[in-house]
């Protein structure tokens, strides 16, 4: 509705708080290279340019957060309540993540796969391939692997995509304890 809002006139959108927050995610398999290296995770944060993500595919709504959206959950993490290192490893620094990828030994870069589905639409779709090409700008070459909606369902929520791969989702928080459920939903293969 935000992108039809802004480019259809006349098309009148209203605003209303909720207590569901979506979050885009990337998952990575934190237990297998190259994952298992926190500098790679790191690189992967670094290289994503959040504020142009807010501002020229969402049309400035949203915010980085590092879990649970504050403006949504009172419970949940505001950026600034993270250490102030911490909140560094969420800024847009490309030379940097070059660097923790060098350190991490892929002074070269490295190549990966990239799972995600089309179902979500605009601007999920945008904002992939957004994410896309500032991985590949610090030489994270992710190969994108497009998959119809059910195959991802089983590869990402049940987690059995191959190990050292990526993929992209969407997470609804609205509960700690409904995201339990949700996360004993998708792990147990139900």
């Amino acid at each position: 509705a935000r992108i039809v809002a802004a480019r259809v006139p006349g098309f009148g959108m209203k605003r209303c708080p909720g207590d569901t927050a979506t979050q885009t995610v990337i998952y990575m398999d934190s237990s297998v290279p190259p994952f298992n290296d926190v500098r790679v995770r790191r690189a992967v944060s670094m290289a994503i340019d959040r504020k142009f993500i807010r501002e020229k595919l969402w049309l400035g709504y949203g915010h980085p957060s590092p879990h649970v959206w504050t403006e949504t959950m009172p419970y949940g993490l505001a950026m600034s309540d993270l250490p102030a290192k911490t909140q560094e490893y969420y800024q847009h620094n490309p030379s940097e993540a070059r660097k923790l990828l060098a350190e991490a030994g892929y002074p070269n870069g490295l190549d990966t796969t990239f799972i995600y589905t089309l179902q979500w639409g605009e601007p999920f779709n945008s904002a992939t391939e957004a994410v896309l090409s500032m991985l590949g700008e610090v030489g994270i070459r992710a190969k994108p692997n497009i998959v119809e909606y059910s195959r991802y369902v089983e590869l990402v929520y049940q987690r059995t995509y191959p190990p050292g791969q990526m993929a992209r989702g969407v997470a609804l928080w609205s509960t700690p304890e409904y995201s339990y459920a949700l996360q004993n939903f998708w792990t147990k293969g139900s």
